[in-house]
């Protein structure tokens, strides 16, 4: 019995070539899509799950009140670790994590990275192997560094690493005493080279302070502790051994990337959302597949009906029926599955790049096959299904006598499941709209400094050893018109906080600012606009060590009427206000402007910035810098970073989402258009002989095309009804999660519906106009 639906299946497809084309197009393309995505919610479901302890691993998050809500983040101070594996028996140990941007010097090599610090429990509480080195005793020395396999490479190419030296930042020689296995792309850990901790401590960069939260503090658990409970016993630990409003709780280690946002202390979601999103795209889009399969079988009807009609005379029952063309719809599903599978092959490289993560095909996992056959028997139900009782359902009498005529109501399935298809495809071309205008309302937005001749380098070793000399010179080469040491990139927050108190201030004022610093010269250098006051100058004003700007998002929040003057109270200091600055944007483009507070001295120095001279070719001074800073430094070798493009990286996760969103909507809307061209050309041959006689008559090419196109394009516009609204809402949503967000226009919307109508206009008009242009004579031949 198989065998023959499978021959009929066979023959039925053959004989329509056409039908079978589009069919096997349409779920491919959609079958391809939908794989692809299915792999990335499985490549997000798989993050840090690789470690054996992971039902009793967890991240300490921290709570407090800022700006009137409560505030949520994973940093933690740095005592609270020993403090939580000494103090409480559910502990098994703790371990704390801190990255530091420092430049790295192996002999001719010098590479500025982040090195991790890390707690020497922190390699037996998570799988990461080491390739060389003993665990139990890499770190017996607070100088010792352990690198990974790449990192290994990038530092002494072939060579074996261990025994070698390593100077950090110019100041302190470090041993290499392990390599770690390369890390698998599936986790949240991002190391190339490890520190022990007791070097910070060796090097007096430990903190006592509980209201500094600048490290990631995990914990391991025994099996049977009760999470709610511990988590109640710990809650108040930093209020206990300090003055600090703030609570703690501990985060496990399946929710670390999935569900890490917080609003308000309630955990929000995170990252499940684009996990939701996955699922529902590829759903969406596998559903128009499956919908044109649905349509253009049903429209196929009267050209089966006698076939039906003579099966059921014959015997066939309407079970038997069913099985039939669900076995048609399944076969038809098997080739476009294989074909699928080898365009997720041929694809996933260039998808990857696309969307900044490494998936691969889990070819031998025996539950990736089980899954992949489940996806295709599920895929051509879901399209068959329809068709298969419908088409079983013909009274054989009527279509026998030739008075069955299905497809005469008012609205028919096959309408509904067009507009279905338009409607998703439609609420899809809106969404492109959106996130790219929300892509370039971020990028058209003023910085507040000029990018341009802007470089910066790192603030170590002999370049901090030397700085005045160094800066002396490199200003008296004309390389350079502008030099500020400052605590992080002008595009790039380092530090913020709430303990800034000013007079006027409310009790329960909470605000937290942006911190900066500079010594000198951060106006010139950066370009920002000085709207009141002057520029901080150390060298010109020795005073200026206790001296703050603001910008004028800080001057609005503090309320201050007349700032130039006025003192503000920081970090146990007084500090007068001496300018006021245009806001610039220190953190996301996406994100309205922080208050901030640049200050002198106030913190460390970590960059200095460098404002190129424009007169000279950027090659050359650079080549130039380079020679002057080598004389200080020993190394030729300097690292600049530009900083229009490390501005520039900032939008990339925007333009990867907006490149992505607009691959979905030409998508949907190709799967989409194929199915109403295939619509169209079954409507057209069905009503060959009505158009012939039309035209006999005197019907113009015009008026047969009119005919032809107004009940599709009744649809289209039907769809438009339910997909603008909802589309309108879905991104009033999605912008939400923008501070500095495009406004919805009424144009956004009303140009999907003109696309959407154009291409569908386009679609049938093209296979209307051959049908009216078509000789009449043809048509009627047999009448």
């Amino acid at each position: 019995m198989w065998k023959n639906y499978l021959k009929i299946s066979y023959r039925n497809l053959y004989r329509n070539k056409t039908f079978t084309f589009i069919n096997i197009s349409g779920l491919v393309v959609g079958m391809t899509l939908a794989m692809l995505l299915l792999l990335w919610v499985r490549y997000e479901f798989t993050y840090d799950q690789f470690h054996p302890k992971k039902d009793r691993l967890y991240e300490v998050y921290h709570q407090g009140i800022y700006n009137g809500t409560i505030g949520t983040n994973h940093f933690s101070p740095q005592p609270l670790g020993p403090v939580l594996e000494a103090g409480y028996p559910e502990v098994v140990r703790a371990a704390r994590s801190m990255a530091m941007e420092l430049v790295l010097n192996a002999g001719e090599s010098q590479l500025t990275e982040d090195v991790t610090v890390i707690d020497p429990a922190f390699l037996e509480m998570f799988d990461f192997p080491l390739v060389s080195g003993d665990k139990m005793h890499i770190f017996a020395s607070p100088l010792s560094i352990v690198l990974t396999e790449r990192f290994a490479h990038k530092l002494f190419g072939t060579e074996n690493p261990i025994g070698k030296t390593i100077t950090l930042h110019g100041e302190v020689d470090v041993t290499v005493t392990g390599v770690l296995n390369d890390l698998p792309d599936n986790t949240k850990f991002s190391l190339q080279a490890l520190l022990p901790w007791s070097l910070i401590k060796l090097m007096g960069y430990e903190s006592d302070f509980w209201g500094n939260n600048s490290v990631s503090t995990y914990v391991e658990l025994y099996p049977e502790t009760d999470l709610g409970l511990f988590n109640q016993k710990v809650k108040d630990v930093v209020r206990r051994h300090s003055d600090v409003e703030a609570d703690i709780f501990l985060h496990p280690l399946d929710k670390w990337r999935l569900y890490s946002r917080f609003e308000n202390g309630v955990q929000a979601g995170g990252r499940i959302a684009v996990v939701k999103m996955l699922c529902s795209v590829s759903a969406l889009v596998l559903l128009i597949a499956c919908i044109n399969f649905m349509n253009l079988s049903t429209a196929r009807s009267e050209k089966r009906s006698k076939e039906v009609g003579i099966r059921k005379v014959s015997g066939a029952d309407k079970g038997g029926l069913v099985r039939q063309f669900l076995m048609e719809s399944i076969f038809i599903t098997c080739i476009s599955g294989s074909i699928s599978l080898l365009c997720v092959k041929l694809l996933l490289p260039t998808f990857n790049n696309f969307i900044g993560q490494q998936i691969a095909v889990p070819w031998s996992e025996p539950v990736f096959w089980l899954a992949y056959l489940g996806f295709i028997g599920l895929t051509g139900i879901l399209a068959g299904s329809y068709p298969a009782f419908f088409l079983s359902s013909f009274n054989p009498a009527k279509v026998l006598k030739g008075v069955f005529r299905p497809g005469k109501a008012n609205l028919t399935p096959r309408q509904v499941l067009v507009v279905a298809q338009f409607t998703f495809a439609i609420t899809l071309i809106a969404a492109t709209i959106v996130v790219h205008q929300q892509y370039q309302h971020a990028l058209q937005r003023e910085s507040g400094f000029d990018k341009d001749q802007l470089v910066y380098i790192s603030y170590y070793g002999g370049v901090k050893d030397s700085f005045l000399a160094l800066r002396e010179e490199l200003l008296q080469s004309k390389t350079v018109t502008a030099i500020s040491r400052t605590l992080s990139p002008i595009s790039e927050g380092y530090a913020a906080g709430h303990d800034v108190d000013w007079s006027g201030k409310l009790s329960t004022d909470n605000t937290i600012f942006d911190f900066f610093s500079t010594d000198a010269n951060l106006v010139q250098t950066a370009g920002l606009e000085l709207t009141e006051g002057r520029d901080i100058d150390m060298y010109t004003f020795p005073s200026d060590s206790s001296a703050v700007l603001l910008n004028e998002t800080a001057v609005k929040t503090m309320q201050l009427s007349t700032p130039v003057g006025e003192k503000i109270r920081h970090a146990g200091r007084e500090w007068e206000v001496v300018g006021v600055v245009k806001d610039f944007v220190l953190r996301s483009p996406f994100e309205v402007a922080s208050p901030m507070i640049i200050s002198g001295p106030n913190f460390w120095y970590e960059i200095v910035h460098l404002k190129l001279n424009a007169e000279n070719d950027v090659k050359h001074n650079l080549t130039q810098i380079e020679a002057i800073i080598s004389k200080f430094t020993g190394n030729a070798n300097v690292d600049f970073h530009f900083v229009d493009e490390e501005y520039g990286k900032k939008f990339h996760s925007t333009a990867r989402t907006a490149t992505i969103t607009s691959i979905f909507c030409l998508i949907a809307v190709f799967i989409s258009c194929m199915g109403l061209f295939g619509l169209a050309s079954f409507m057209a041959e069905r009503r060959s002989k009505e158009i012939g006689v039309r035209k006999i008559i005197g019907a113009s090419v015009i008026t047969i095309v009119t005919l032809l196109s107004k009940d599709f394009v009744k649809l289209v516009m039907i769809s438009m009804i339910f997909a603008l609204p909802a589309s309108w809402y879905a991104m009033k949503i999605f912008l939400q999660s923008f501070s500095y967000r495009v406004e919805l226009e009424w144009y956004y919307f009303a140009g999907t519906g003109l696309i959407t109508l154009v291409i569908a206009l386009l679609t049938v008009s093209s296979q209307a106009i051959r049908t009216a242009m078509a000789n009449p004579v043809k048509s009627l031949r047999s009448e």
